[in-house]
């Protein structure tokens, strides 16, 4: 059930920071130099979606890329006129040739969060750009599940009702047409579960996540989910624990997940949103979330070495997951693992060269959870604990795992 993985060109796992070091036009003061880049690079972010508008300040966005080009970075570049019934096709090849120059471009961002009203406007003008792109993803962020009527049919429909939450069956009914209509690359999506309250949790969250995920493997293509890290709406959401950050990361990848996306690196400048700081402030300091994420990637990467080449096989989900995972879409039981014991976990189940490998998270974010996993014979096999690796054999195994964290499990010859 494995979808497409696109990953960046080192074949590493896509991290991503929304939003890149900007220019003095978006934040009043220039934070376009080698010092900044370098501190993207050491937080294991290496995929930036640009904030300077092209048009308005060509050298700066130019100087950008540049930039990411030296610090090996990536990139995703605004493109937004694409989001427009017409655009000027051939100002839009001349863009492009210059992101062919540079390494650094990895794709084009036509839109964020489009309702039903862009659907047939993407569509058509996707067609029209294939020819040009090249190997530059096309890609486009759609709307969590929470999301309101009118973001989602517009605020002129009649079914555009203020204040309501879309309906779960509208909501598939939006993303499946959405991505059966625009041949984006990306399968992405931003839900942000966590709220106000320690350890309080979207009831959508593994709802939405396993519906992504299913459509992403329908169009063969991978699935990138946003890691929830700085507050936007201080009443109701606010920046996260660390053990909540590895929580979404750790659930993510055991749903099969290929792409992290954080929201967010630089602290946006809004008119309408109060961001609080994010992994670096308003003024380019770095923040404690700078050094989370750090920490946080650091475990994706040596998580990802050994499951970047596998199959996703689906997932296993036992006892207090904190929101409910939908019954249709747990495993129980997958390969040689029979029964899982446990306060609560969630188990990722890949296979790579006709071996096992399970990805065992301990979907607490408050307190260290031990786990037993039941196999129905002795096996050989090697458990991942961040650099460290042991090796061991029998029926069973048993793993004590920190909040929010995850154990890699491979089953050995």
């Amino acid at each position: 059930m494995n979808s497409k993985n696109i990953y960046l060109l080192d074949s590493k796992m896509i991290k991503g920071g929304w939003v890149a070091p900007p220019n003095k036009q978006y934040s009043g003061k220039d934070f376009l130099n080698d010092e900044v880049f370098k501190d993207v690079s050491e937080s294991g972010v290496n995929l930036l979606f640009c904030v300077i508008d092209i048009k308005k300040d060509y050298l700066g966005f130019v100087k950008f890329l540049d930039l990411c080009d030296k610090h090996h970075l990536y990139c995703i570049v605004p493109e937004e006129e694409l989001k427009k019934d017409s655009f000027n096709l051939n100002a839009f090849k001349e863009r492009i040739e210059l992101y062919k120059k540079h390494k650094s471009v990895y794709g084009i961002n036509l839109c964020d969060e489009p309702g039903y009203n862009k659907i047939e406007i993407l569509s058509k003008n996707i067609e029209i750009i294939k020819g040009y792109v090249g190997d530059l993803k096309i890609y486009v962020n759609n709307m969590p599940m929470y999301a309101l009527d009118a973001q989602i049919y517009g605020s002129l429909s009649p079914l555009a009702i203020s204040g309501k939450t879309i309906s779960i069956e509208r909501y598939k009914d939006f993303i499946e047409k959405f991505y059966d209509s625009c041949d984006v690359d990306i399968v992405s999506y931003d839900f942000y579960p966590f709220r106000h309250e320690k350890g309080i949790c979207d009831p959508r969250y593994f709802i939405e996540l396993c519906m992504l995920k299913d459509i992403a493997v329908k169009h063969n293509k991978p699935l990138w989910n946003f890691t929830q890290v700085t507050s936007w709406s201080s009443g109701n959401i606010r920046n996260m624990t660390y053990s909540e950050i590895e929580w979404i990361n750790n659930t993510s990848l055991a749903c099969g997940v290929t792409g992290v996306q954080y929201f967010c690196y630089w602290t946006p400048v809004s008119k309408v949103e109060n961001f609080s700081p994010a992994m670096i402030d308003k003024d380019g300091y770095k923040t404690k979330w700078y050094y989370f994420v750090k920490k946080a990637n650091e475990n994706l990467d040596r998580l990802f070495k050994y499951i970047k080449d596998a199959d996703f096989m689906g997932t296993i989900a036992f006892g207090d997951t904190i929101v409910d995972f939908p019954l249709e879409k747990n495993l129980y039981s997958y390969g040689n693992l029979k029964n899982v014991y446990s306060e609560g976990t969630l188990v990722g189940c890949y296979k790579l060269n006709g071996k096992n490998m399970y990805l065992v998270v301990n979907t607490s974010v408050l307190e260290t959870r031990t786990v037993e996993l039941a196999f129905d014979k002795n096996i050989n096999y090697m458990v991942v604990n961040g650099d460290s690796t042991i090796n061991y054999s029998g029926d069973q195994a048993v793993l004590v795992i920190e909040e929010g964290k995850s154990l890699l499990l491979i089953e050995k010859d």
